[in-house]
């Protein structure tokens, strides 16, 4: 059975890639096919395009990129009405699959569309809920509150938690670890813009005894990954092949990039200075779209400030040291209480089991 899947992000690429695994050992047979990364690749899937297409990280840095954006998307619709497979499944990146769908349904393919990780219109651009209620078969999103808004909206919604409760298990640091750990994302755009603030504050944290080691992320372009590599080791800083959540887990707080990996140190339980830096015309169109109050998914879940974010020209070495210090240092009290807040966020990501019910739902989509 032909199943055309498209990611473009390395967690999109992972929870694809667990969901065709989860597929095969439901006993679903399947010629899954299209856009991904190693994860897919790994599942079985026939890499067509290579998910490195879509990296990319604010409106004004995809404007360059249209006339690609578009011709590629043109390529997809022809080689799906080609192939006309049983079902699509489209994962995040919505500023291109949301228009994708619209497509393919225009163009008259009529199979079954399911959205994994639909857009976060709960908290901007409230529009796209209209193509998720007429092109998508089926959303499948990560949160609970996602879910009760889109059921809300009048689109079909299923949910029972966030995979990730799947693949984390929270763990203590260990004693007198001097570790952290720094994660500047995984798209090269917000890499560039990251990279130098952070090196600024491993200088600081480095010489106040710490010891800064840095992520060079699966899924980066190669040639980003060897400049990170560099320029993290000219500065005497160690560079961590092994994914962010590895070294997270080796670390006693981390520095990151607002994303993926503020859940995965949330759910390993430790703390963490969370930055964010997109081309300035963006942000300032996101500051005016944008109906949420944080940036970071374990605040969003809290509803207060409980991990330090800091955005923009507010991301600088000093600031991102200095509130990672407050970590570090707290007395064994307020860590304690720390501890305690992230387990009660954690129960709010629902249960395990995840990709199981994510396959289930996808074969019974794709049957119908």
């Amino acid at each position: 059975m032909s199943l055309f899947v498209s990611c473009g992000e390395v967690s999109g690429d992972q929870y694809a890639g667990n969901l065709l695994e989860a597929l095969a050992a439901g006993g679903a047979s399947l010629s899954p096919w299209g856009m991904g990364g190693a994860s897919c690749r790994r599942a079985g899937m026939e890499v067509l395009w290579s998910m490195e297409a879509l990296q990319l990280m604010g409106v004004v840095e995809v404007l360059s990129h249209l006339p690609r954006l578009f011709r590629l998307r043109e390529e997809l619709v022809r080689e799906v009405l080609r192939r006309s497979p049983r079902g699509v499944v489209l994962v995040d990146s919505p500023d291109f699959h949301l228009p994708l769908a619209r497509r393919l349904r225009a163009s008259g393919y009529r199979g079954p569309i399911v959205n994994l990780v639909p857009p976060t219109v709960w908290a901007w651009r409230r529009g796209r809920v209209r193509t998720l209620r007429s092109c998508m078969t089926l959303c499948l999103p990560l949160f609970p509150f996602e879910h009760a808004f889109l059921t809300s909206q009048g689109c079909v919604s299923a949910f029972r938690g966030h995979p990730l409760l799947d693949e984390v298990e929270g763990s203590s640091p260990g004693e007198g670890n001097r570790q952290v750990a720094f994660l500047p994302g995984s798209r090269s755009g917000e890499v560039r813009r990251l990279l130098p603030p952070f090196l600024e504050a491993a200088g600081i944290l480095g010489s106040r005894g710490y010891r800064p080691v840095f992520s060079s992320a699966p899924g980066l372009r190669e040639e980003v990954r060897r400049d990170l590599s560099c320029r993290a080791e000219a500065a005497g800083f160690e560079v961590c092949a092994a994914s962010g959540r590895e070294l997270l887990a080796r670390s006693a707080c981390g520095v990151l990039a607002s994303g993926t990996a503020t859940l995965e140190a949330l759910l390993l339980r430790r703390p963490m200075v969370v930055a964010y830096a997109a081309h300035p015309l963006s942000m300032g169109l996101a500051r005016w779209l944008v109906r949420v109050p944080f940036c970071a998914l374990p605040n969003l879940l809290a509803g207060k400030a409980l991990f330090p974010e800091f955005l923009q020209t507010a991301v600088t070495g000093p600031a991102l040291a200095e509130a990672a210090r407050g970590f570090l240092e707290a007395p064994e009290g307020r860590r304690r209480e720390l501890d305690e807040e992230m387990d009660r966020l954690r129960g709010r990501l629902g249960e395990r089991g995840v990709y199981p019910f994510w396959a289930e739902r996808v074969a019974e989509a794709v049957a119908a």
